[in-house]
């Protein structure tokens, strides 16, 4: 990616292409403030788009006149460098509107929450991404590096990706898509908008308020402990607890970046 050589040029350009598109831009933002380890330098630009048509249009425009340009979502894990940055930053952090489930599909924006996202489809009564609920940052940040936990990968549950290029919203299948373990082989300057999945792919009947044990399924128990002479060593709790086997489920992802 090229950055324009002649600075004021370029400020010119960037501002004009966020005005013409309705996109928040700013000035004077550090990573530090953007971040969840609170470092990192100045960043020449800040630009907030609010739809994926929006920030396809964003990033294709940067493109065409050799913008540089870097994605971010909620800022999860990410080590910025105490120097200047010379680009612009694509803030995904407002493309978070509330998913919308349709019989066995939900559809989401990159800028939200996976763990909010996780208990949402468990409200729902859908299973399938349970396991992926204690990792921080969003479903954008999550897609690009194959997140998962306990089993269960992003990549797995996703059917068909939608990413910008050229400025346009373009759909690929999933299966175009390397799923490696914590990377795909989505690339630099990549930007990843949205995703659809099948209607047979969700799992019904699971609830975190309201599910009951199999007949082969016992309660978590704990194991009670007692006073003993002082010669005898107080015994350990003990847990004991039992798991059922969840199938995954293709979600629709309108996802984005890395966070």
């Amino acid at each position: 990616m090229v950055v324009v050589a002649d600075k004021s040029a370029r400020d010119e350009t960037i501002e004009k292409i966020a005005k013409q598109l309705g996109v928040r831009a700013e000035r004077g933002r550090r990573f530090a403030e953007l971040t969840s380890l609170r470092v990192g330098g100045a960043i020449d630009w800040l630009t907030s788009p609010n739809s994926e048509e929006q920030a396809a249009a964003l990033v294709g425009a940067f493109e065409r006149n050799d913008v540089a340009w870097r994605p971010l979502g909620s800022g999860s894990n990410v080590l910025a460098d105490d120097g200047e940055h010379h680009y612009v930053i694509v803030s995904l952090k407002d493309l978070k509107a509330a998913p919308v489930f349709a019989g066995q599909k939900v559809s989401v924006s990159a800028g939200y929450s996976l763990p909010r996202l996780c208990i949402d489809a468990a409200r729902q009564g859908l299973s399938g991404i349970e396991g992926l609920n204690g990792i921080p940052g969003t479903v954008g940040g999550a897609l690009w590096m194959n997140a998962g936990a306990y089993g269960h990968e992003i990549g797995t549950v996703t059917e068909t990706v939608r990413v910008a290029r050229a400025g346009n919203v373009v759909e690929i299948p999933g299966t175009e898509v390397q799923w490696n373990y914590r990377h795909t082989s989505f690339k630099e300057g990549e930007l990843l908008l949205g995703a659809t999945s099948a209607d047979a792919a969700m799992v019904l009947g699971w609830s975190l308020s309201n599910r009951s044990p199999g007949p082969n399924v016992r309660a978590p128990t704990v194991t009670s402990r007692t006073k003993t002479s002082a010669d005898t060593p107080r015994p350990s709790p003990r847990v004991t607890e039992s798991r059922t086997n969840v199938r995954l489920l293709p979600l629709v992802m309108y996802a984005s970046e890395r966070s």
